[in-house]
């Protein structure tokens, strides 16, 4: 876990990879899936830090799972069809009793901590800007992040990336969220276009804290 005063953030840090920590309800919605969050099978902090929330992804995306003793509370990846990432999301937990637009501490949180964490997992990382954000229709500060991967591999030449900060209007219990996109998707065609329309909007919009 990380902690910076009065805030706690359980971000994934390298490579937007860790995924479900846990057992969830997941339901079927026509087109897509439900994930409702659970303390069930979660540990450590992310169960003392939990909160409730649910997302809907389409079911074109595949929610992944990890062994306990990660940080998310949940992960959903879109892939083509040689298993190379399009897009992805994660969230994990974060802590902030600051008052709604005081977003000092999350500015110091991916700062001073998230940052050179994620720079050690990826390669010519390039800081575009931070600022107040949305995540659906919820206040959050973001950072935005550019990688220069060049993996000939799965040809992935460009990661973007939202580090989102999220406070929870109900409590200090918010989230933290890393959205990617790769430049092998059709719906990102840039920084500016992560998240704003396209699958990972969908999800956004449909997060809700419960």
């Amino acid at each position: 876990m990380i902690w910076l005063a009065g805030c706690g953030c359980g971000c994934l840090l390298v490579a937007a990879v860790v995924a479900i920590v846990g057992i969830a309800f997941l339901g079927w919605l026509g087109g897509n899936s439900k994930f409702v969050n659970s303390r069930d099978g979660l540990a450590g902090e992310p169960l003392n830090s939990y909160v409730d929330f649910s997302f809907e992804y389409p079911n074109t995306w595949t929610f992944e799972k990890t062994e306990p003793g990660g940080s998310n509370y949940a992960k959903v990846t879109h892939n083509n069809a040689a298993g190379s990432t399009l897009e992805n999301l994660a969230i994990s937990y974060y802590h902030d009793n600051t008052p709604a637009g005081n977003n000092t501490l999350a500015s110091q949180l991916l700062n001073d901590q998230l940052l050179p964490q994620l720079k050690t997992g990826f390669p010519n990382l390039t800081k575009l800007g931070e600022g107040p954000a949305k995540f659906g229709t919820l206040d959050a500060y973001e950072m935005r992040l550019e990688s220069a991967f060049n993996d000939a591999e799965s040809g992935i030449k460009t990661i973007w990336m939202r580090v989102i900060l999220v406070k929870n209007p109900k409590s200090e219990r918010g989230i933290s969220v890393i959205m990617m996109g790769t430049n092998l998707s059709s719906q990102v065609k840039g920084i500016d276009s992560l998240g704003t329309g396209g699958d990972l909007k969908s999800i956004a919009d449909s997060f809700q804290f419960r």
